[in-house]
């Protein structure tokens, strides 16, 4: 009778274990997966702006003169033309430095032990398990023109770079992808009256 119990405790421990290993992979997995999205995104964004606000920099002359405004002889705005070879240039400068910056970024963080448990009340508490993330992605870049209605006879003309960026966040149980859209405004121009052309170059 003894040994016909023991075996039954044995049995339940072993259940016990086994359902505790399972839940904690699962809830490592789900914990791990958030974390790691979340500090890829906000990573990958943080370098990519940098980037882009650096080229600025670098390119300011050209930037200043790469959206010129073309008047009639009555001073009213006939056509834009954009230098489209410049803007070509610099999407494919924030391209390959924002390849790279991803290719660099491999790092690691901390989920506390209390976060596995899905109690909330633990949530954030106990001994970190490190886990390191290593970003993949691809990126494109493309230059967009746009009119929207500013007012009363007024129209807001805007080329705007906007940058798509496909993150495959890999950690060491799982692999998640991550999407990052982010626009930035190269030029704005309010227009009163009619609408004008406008040349890509």
């Amino acid at each position: 009778m003894r040994k016909k119990l023991f075996k039954w405790l044995i049995f339940i421990i072993l259940i016990f274990i086994l359902s505790f290993g399972i839940m904690f992979a699962l809830n490592f997995d789900k914990a791990a997966e958030q974390y790691a999205k979340f500090n890829v995104k906000n990573k990958i964004t943080e370098g990519i702006n940098k980037i882009y606000y650096d080229n600025t920099k670098r390119f300011y002359d050209r930037l200043k003169n790469a959206v010129l405004l073309n008047y009639s002889h009555e001073g009213k705005i006939n056509s834009i033309s954009v230098d489209t070879p410049f803007l070509n240039l610099l999407s494919a400068e924030i391209i390959s430095q924002s390849v790279l910056f991803i290719e660099e970024s491999s790092s690691s963080f901390g989920i506390p032990l209390g976060n596995i448990t899905s109690v909330r009340l633990f949530s954030g508490l106990g001994p970190k398990i490190r886990v390191k993330i290593i970003p993949l992605g691809s990126i494109s870049c493309g230059i967009k023109s746009s009119f929207t209605e500013g007012g009363i006879n007024q129209t807001i003309h805007r080329i705007t770079l906007d940058i798509n960026a496909l993150i495959e966040v890999l950690t060491p149980f799982s692999s998640n992808q991550a999407e990052i859209n982010l626009s930035y405004v190269i030029s704005e121009t309010v227009i009163v009256g009619e609408i004008p052309n406008v040349y890509f170059k």
